[in-house]
């Protein structure tokens, strides 16, 4: 069974810091997700097409995020809700 961890990261980082996960993920690949927007929409877009991605070669996917993210509480947990609701 392959398993991966898709890491969003917070307002000013980068998609680079899910490496620092890596060593304490044994089994799991980590793909940190990148984007530079913080436009709902445009953020949405890219997280939904990072799962979509991942959903075509891994059976199990979990989804890590920065605590940082309060400020886009909202968007994020949607988006966590609405790819928890994909049948894999």
């Amino acid at each position: 069974m392959k398993k991966v961890i898709l890491y969003i990261h917070g307002k000013g980082g980068s998609y680079l810091e899910a490496e620092q996960y890596k060593e304490n993920c044994i089994g799991f690949d980590m793909i940190g997700i990148d984007f530079n927007e913080y436009l709902p929409w445009i953020v949405q877009n890219q997280i939904q097409s990072a799962y979509d991605e991942a959903h075509e070669r891994y059976d199990y996917i979990y989804v890590k995020k920065e605590k940082s993210l309060r400020s886009l509480g909202k968007l994020y947990r949607g988006n966590i809700y609405a790819l928890s609701e994909k049948t894999l």
